[in-house]
């Protein structure tokens, strides 16, 4: 009764690329860079109310572009080497999306359309060292900051294509703008 139609499909590109580059500055120290990209578009249906009946109908359609950069830079040092060491900076960034409809009971005028948006921005930087005080012990320490930001829309309308007072009405379930966030993580390990 909705006039939609959902195929029972599934439409995947994937596709990215990756460049790497290993440096040896000296017998001592590295440089490596790692950049990459990511992308996808999905669109897909289905019956999704995990009956044997043909029941909700739902169709999706995602995209997701994603964009890495990384920087190290490793060695060891000291009279004997035995200090290795490793530090760098990280960066993500993001887009996701993810539209679509469900129809409620493919018998009925029920509906519900959806609409996903959102950006994610991360950046990194950290360090670890260890050092072999004998052959026997070695001591570890290491530090990392993470940056996150994540923006996001989420929509939800439900409705009733059915005449006034028939059904459910037409209303916005989910509007919520955007969201930010930063934080700062950190680990040890006692042994």
């Amino acid at each position: 009764l909705t006039g939609r139609i959902t195929p029972n499909q599934n439409n995947l590109t994937h596709n990215g690329m990756q460049v790497d580059v290993d440096w040896e500055i000296t017998d001592s120290m590295k440089f490596q860079s790692k950049t990459a990209y990511r992308q996808f578009d999905n669109a897909f249906g289905r019956d999704s109310d995990g009956s044997p009946l043909p029941g909700t109908f739902t169709w999706d359609d995602s995209k997701h572009d994603q964009f890495t950069q990384e920087f190290d830079l490793s060695g060891v040092t000291g009279k004997n080497k035995h200090l290795d060491w490793t530090t760098g900076l990280f960066y993500y960034d993001a887009d996701d999306s993810n539209q679509g409809y469900s129809n409620g009971y493919v018998y009925t005028s029920n509906f519900a359309d959806n609409k996903d948006v959102q950006k994610l921005k991360n950046w990194a930087a950290f360090a670890h060292f260890n050092w072999q005080a004998t052959q026997k012990l070695s001591i570890e320490a290491g530090a990392r900051y993470t940056d996150d930001k994540k923006d996001a829309v989420i929509y939800r309308v439900t409705g009733n294509v059915a005449p006034a007072g028939v059904g459910l009405s037409q209303f916005v379930l989910i509007n919520n703008g955007d969201r930010k966030s930063t934080r700062l993580n950190s680990s040890h390990t006692d042994i």
